[in-house]
């Protein structure tokens, strides 16, 4: 199902759930807004549950802000029209207290993007707006002010975040990206130092958008239906635990020897549906569709080990704050990591990922005994021989660098020692 394809009220009511259910927002903080072509714009109202607000709810009002639907619009409406009024071209705005850009903004920082490529290439540098009465014209014109300058998210003081985009679903990937981003900083403090990227970097690292040759092969939609919705499924679960963004990370699952089925590219993972999964064969494309920009990655580890069935990229917080501070996950801490997991190398990358050679050297450190690799300032790889494998692994691999993090403030972790790993190696051979 297309994000786009739902009402304005639909897609406010979506996002805002996503925004609830993901410990992003309280139940009345937070407030999302869309201007339509013509200048009309909709609302959450104000006061009002975000737990259980429907479209029925969503306030209706004309560009000249006169409520043309029953209900009260959100009391922070005035900093939504300021922010149209300074930039035409954004068409949607999100304003929201996740845990966080709380964190930064109560702290008087701005999160630096630079730590991921992707991350800089969505979010872009961030603005910082001074404290001003909420609902005020005073704030409106802050926040304002700081997107005239070209900013795409501006960190309110001791009060939040706003987002915006062109349209809802942009502004949302922003947002959760955004937030992401504050999350792996966090943690990534509590470890010791970390680094960002220098631009240079970024640069050398952005993914190019290369046009992977389209074949002439149409799958029929009911071919391989029951594998295809289990991607889906494992997708918005993925999603919903929040160790992949919506808009970031891929999944794929091999078909055959030079065949697999890949997530699309630009397509809201929360909302995948079976038949928009892309079908590469042979190093070519589904007709008519784009595959993730990762698809060379993907596949150069389907034609180096034929024994993976499954392979996850993703950028999970405490992983990626692993990764920015130059740290390993200890694997031998608990049973089911060591037995799950294996090691997991952390690896370092001088170009985009999707570079044939770059995919190939990747690829090539991949084994039974180390199915997945931990890239500095990138992402997560994950390899598994069956699709739940690898989203186990995936999982396990998150909660661990959460409870290695968590137990810093105990004094650190006591890894299991060479007697008691010797007898789980004998237990489970």
């Amino acid at each position: 199902m297309h994000f786009h394809t739902l009402s304005p009220p639909q897609q406010i009511v979506t996002t805002m759930k996503w925004i609830y259910e993901g410990g992003m927002t309280t139940s009345t903080g937070g407030n999302i807004s869309l201007k339509e072509p013509g200048g009309d714009i909709w609302v959450t109202p104000s006061g009002m549950d975000k737990g259980i607000v429907g479209a029925d709810d969503i306030v209706h009002l004309d560009p000249d802000a006169k409520v043309i639907s029953e209900g009260n619009p959100s009391s922070e409406l005035p900093s939504h029209y300021c922010i149209y009024r300074e930039r035409p071209d954004i068409g949607a705005v999100i304003h929201a207290h996740p845990p966080g850009l709380i964190t930064f903004s109560i702290a008087g920082e701005i999160p630096d993007t630079n730590i991921i490529s992707r991350m800089r290439e969505v979010c872009g540098n961030v603005g910082f707006a001074p404290y001003r009465i909420p609902g005020s014209e005073a704030l409106g014109r802050s926040i304002a002010g700081q997107f005239a300058r070209g900013h795409q998210a501006v960190v309110m003081e001791n009060h939040g975040v706003a987002v915006g985009g062109k349209d809802l679903d942009e502004a949302y990937r922003r947002f959760e990206l955004l937030e992401a981003c504050c999350q792996t900083i966090i943690h990534a403090n509590r470890i010791g130092n970390w680094r960002g990227l220098s631009i240079e970097e970024i640069e050398k690292r952005r993914l190019q958008t290369r046009s992977m040759p389209s074949g002439d092969h149409t799958p029929d939609h009911s071919e391989q239906l029951d594998l295809r919705s289990a991607v889906t499924e494992i997708a918005k679960r993925v999603c919903r635990q929040r160790l992949m963004t919506s808009s970031g990370g891929c999944l794929s699952v091999r078909t055959g020897v030079e065949s697999c089925w890949i997530t699309p590219e630009n397509i809201n993972k929360r909302l995948l549906e079976p038949e928009e999964l892309v079908l590469l064969r042979q190093g070519q494309s589904e007709k008519g569709k784009v595959p993730d920009r990762l698809a060379t990655l993907h596949q150069q580890i389907y034609l180096q080990h034929p024994g993976v069935r499954t392979v996850i990229t993703a950028r999970p917080p405490c992983l990626s704050a692993l990764g920015i501070t130059g740290r390993t996950l200890d694997t031998r801490t608990i049973p089911e990591s060591y037995v799950f997991l294996r090691d997991i190398p952390l690896v370092s990358c001088s170009r985009e990922l999707n570079d044939p050679e770059e995919a190939g050297r990747l690829s090539g450190m991949i084994s039974y005994e180390t199915p997945m690799l931990l890239i500095r300032n990138e992402l997560l790889l994950v390899t598994g021989r069956t699709l739940q494998e690898a989203f186990d692994r995936l999982e396990i691999a998150e909660f661990g660098a959460r409870s290695a993090i968590d137990a810093l403030v105990m004094g650190g972790a006591n890894p299991l020692h060479e007697t008691q790993l010797r007898g789980l190696e004998k237990f489970i051979s």
